[in-house]
């Protein structure tokens, strides 16, 4: 299957969402208005005094990736995980 880079980098998105509501509870999915667009709406998991909003998690290339490790350690900022390995 092809796809272009944006949709791909918003389903990695996405996924990452579903590991963190699956893997590091109390994380639960919600939907919120936009900030700067009325009457428009993002995705996003949250918990208590965190949220991520999953519309724009990758603002710009991985260019040091080289252990290709980059949404392991996404997934450990937002979930609060402290191993490192």
């Amino acid at each position: 299957i092809e796809t272009d880079r944006e949709t791909f980098e918003q389903a990695i998105a996405i996924y990452l969402g579903e590991v963190l509501v699956r893997n590091a509870p109390p994380f639960e999915w919600f939907v919120a208005e936009f900030a700067f667009e009325p009457d428009h709406y993002e995705i996003g998991v949250r918990r208590p005094l965190y949220q991520v909003m999953l519309s724009r998690l990758w603002p710009a290339p991985r260019e040091r990736n080289r252990r290709e490790q980059s949404i392991w350690r996404a997934y450990q900022r937002h979930s609060g995980s402290r191993d490192a390995r």
